[in-house]
């Protein structure tokens, strides 16, 4: 068994982005950036009022009423400059006169025909908004590695951008092994059990930025998995296997990537998910997750999220990791460090689910984070300090 930081490091290693393409703004909400975007616009393009108000020459204030000798509203450009003892009636977003240098709101302004005196003095440029002030021009806008946000295509949108280059989405095969496996909405037999991998996996590599592709579960013969799992490699950017990887007699995954591609380690020194395997077949990076649905989730997300984000282009490829205490004690296993999958609470404590088994689909209902147990004798107690994998974010 290799621990679990080397496995890591192995499953990334030797992977690099993929090819960029061209979509639409509309398209690209959560995909990578694949080149950093500089401004060709300033922000604002031109000075503008920041309120309903007047513009005035701030040193114009103090010396009685000035005369309105204009009327700006948003999207009209001023036909003169401001005048010594002139003010503007200007409108949210409307062009700065030129002279005028300040901005008094209207509710701070007393208005007779066509004079108007100030209860106010602010300081000079007061609500006044500058060209550039947000963002100048050869500024950087987005970097490259980027996932891309609401907030980030309205900078796009603002610099004119109607497309953006991002990485290729990663397409993602997820190959299940096992005779036992039969469709979800099939009645299920003795000794039968529900194709829920499949199923969870196309989630987790949507939500990570994937294309999943799912085959129907895959007949506990050697010949039947290696002939899948070259399918698999021949259209795909990475293979999930699950099952198959462990020694019995009818787990197939890891011998048939021995004889037919590269087989790097396949047990990790982690609980859950210690028959966990990786490899190469014709170049594609297969990972080999467990049978079970609660170490092939916390594999994915230990393992094949990174390596999907990798080709996915973006520039962070973990879930973050924070530091939190336990809220009840837990038992540690003797040999191996175990990710438990806990409950954050509003306090931020770290409440371990009551039921850990690697079968136990109910503890993936309360997996905010994964907190990690360092193996060793005896148990955590509450309030223990632990690491955990936010799977919130």
């Amino acid at each position: 068994m290799i621990p679990v930081d080397e496995a890591r490091r192995l499953a990334t290693e030797g992977l690099s982005s993929l090819p960029a393409e061209t979509v639409s703004l509309a398209d690209a909400l959560g995909r990578a950036v694949a080149a950093d975007v500089t401004a060709t616009r300033a922000l604002p393009g031109f000075h503008n009022s920041a309120m309903d108000g007047y513009a005035v020459r701030h040193a114009d204030l103090g010396a009685g009423a000035l005369v309105v000798a204009m009327e700006i509203p948003a999207g009209v450009v001023p036909a003169r400059a401001l005048g010594p003892g002139e003010a503007a009636r200007i409108f949210t977003g409307a062009p700065l006169p030129d002279g005028a240098d300040t901005v008094i709101m209207q509710e701070d302004a007393r208005r007779d025909g066509d004079q108007v005196r100030f209860t106010e003095r602010p300081p000079k440029c007061d609500n006044v908004r500058y060209r550039g002030e947000d963002i100048d021009l050869g500024e950087a806008v987005v970097q490259r590695g980027r996932a891309l946000t609401a907030g980030d295509l309205a900078m796009l949108a603002a610099q004119g951008h109607c497309t953006v280059a991002v990485v290729r989405r990663p397409r993602v095969a997820i190959v299940p092994n096992g005779d036992e496996l039969v469709p979800i909405d099939a009645q299920v037999g003795p000794g039968q059990v529900p194709n829920t991998n499949a199923h969870m996996l196309a989630a987790q590599v949507r939500a990570a930025g994937g294309e999943p592709w799912a085959f129907d579960p895959v007949a506990d013969t050697l010949d039947a998995v290696t002939e899948a799992l070259r399918e698999a490699a021949e259209g795909a950017d990475l293979v999930l296997t699950t099952g198959g990887m462990s020694v019995g007699d009818f787990d197939h995954a890891r011998d048939a990537l021995r004889a037919d591609g590269q087989l790097a380690f396949y047990k990790v020194r982690l609980k859950p998910g210690k028959p966990l395997g990786l490899g190469r077949l014709g170049g594609t990076p297969i990972l080999g997750l467990p049978g079970n649905p609660v170490s092939a989730f916390v594999g994915f997300e230990l393992f094949g999220r990174p390596m999907l984000r990798t080709l996915g282009g973006f520039h962070l490829v973990d879930h973050p990791r924070f530091e939190g205490r336990l809220a009840r004690a837990i038992g540690r296993n003797r040999t191996r460090p175990e990710f438990v999958r806990c409950d954050v609470l509003a306090d931020g404590r770290l409440l371990p689910w009551t039921k850990q088994g690697s079968g136990m689909i109910s503890s993936l209902l309360h997996a905010d984070a994964l907190a990690l147990i360092p193996e060793g004798p005896g148990s955590l107690e509450e309030d223990a300090t632990v690491l955990a994998v936010d799977l919130r974010r």
